[in-house]
């Protein structure tokens, strides 16, 4: 059926505009604004459609007509489409969203309900990019096979300076857009929260990627983490990491981070911080009192 109203509505784009599959950047974001103001304009008629909407309105003027909901709601969804088809969005792609969204915000809704649960309770805190997964080693691999370079590892927090700000903005996007679902967790990262949550503590993961800006991020890691393995209580996003945590937690016993920045921010509000070794870190790492080499060193302050 879904595959039946991208088609119909394709056929009728082309009639009414001949050039529609032939749009440039411009002219789809020129589309998507135009078909953005007709779904805002039926959303007015939608409104007429149930009738008596307005709080103010003691009597009852007007009744919701079903079959003018139902029409009004056909109208939406045809801009809708539109707009999906401008963009090359397929039904394959949009259902497999469709079913992404849903588990997200099933699972949003949990988290939610976690958070709260966890506010008197001892918890840890975790970064995930660097800490818990491969991103750095996948991120520099990307770099170099899109620029023909030969960065290494130990350059990665350096990479912003390396490479033309415009150059490395682009590259940041078509990682997130296409190459982030490689990154994978690793078995130590397994094997040492499983320990954590054996002793009845809770896991906060805080990370810093923009989950809120690239929506698909939250249903990525998130799958990436069940398929690991990986035990955690709750997800989290936030470049403010230390006042988030002193905001939702009255018992933070420690947090790691592999990105000095990180580390200096939770230990200004007191946070035990672990910054977590790594080739990147080095030349920062003799300034920190609290360094590890191994995930496992964590349970020694547990």
């Amino acid at each position: 059926m879904i595959e039946e109203m991208w088609k119909d509505q394709e056929e009728f784009q082309l009639q009414v505009f001949p050039n529609f599959k032939k749009m440039d950047e411009e002219q789809k974001m020129a589309f998507t604004k135009e078909m953005l103001l007709h779904i805002v304009s039926e959303f007015d008629e939608l409104l007429s459609s149930i009738g008596s909407w307005k709080t103010h309105k003691i009597r009852r003027e007007k009744s919701p007509k079903i079959s003018g909901i139902a029409e009004e709601l056909v109208d939406i969804t045809k801009f809708v489409v539109n707009i999906a088809l401008a963009w090359g969005i397929t039904p394959e792609m949009f259902m497999n969203k469709w079913k992404e969204k849903t588990l997200v915000n099933k699972y949003k809704l949990l988290q939610e309900k976690t958070l709260i649960s966890l506010k008197e309770r001892p918890v840890v805190v975790f970064d995930v990019d660097g800490v818990l997964n491969d991103f750095a080693e996948k991120w520099i691999s990307y770099v170099n096979l899109k620029t023909g370079s030969n960065f290494t590892i130990d350059q990665f927090l350096e990479l912003p300076k390396l490479i033309r700000y415009e150059r490395y903005v682009q590259l940041k996007h078509d990682f997130y857009e296409n190459y982030s679902d490689r990154v994978e967790f690793t078995d130590e990262a397994v094997k040492v929260l499983s320990e954590i949550k054996k002793k009845d503590i809770s896991i906060v993961l805080l990370t810093a990627r923009p989950i809120s800006e690239y929506k698909k991020f939250y249903y990525e890691i998130i799958n990436k983490l069940v398929t690991a393995g990986v035990p955690f209580d709750v997800l989290m996003e936030d470049r403010e990491k230390g006042l988030r945590m002193i905001k939702d937690f009255k018992n933070v016993l420690f947090f790691v981070d592999d990105e000095p920045y990180y580390v200096e921010d939770a230990s200004s509000y007191g946070i035990k911080a672990y910054l977590y070794y790594k080739p990147y870190n080095e030349k920062y790492a003799f300034t920190y009192k609290n360094v590890i080499h191994k995930l496992e060193e964590v349970l020694n302050g547990i």
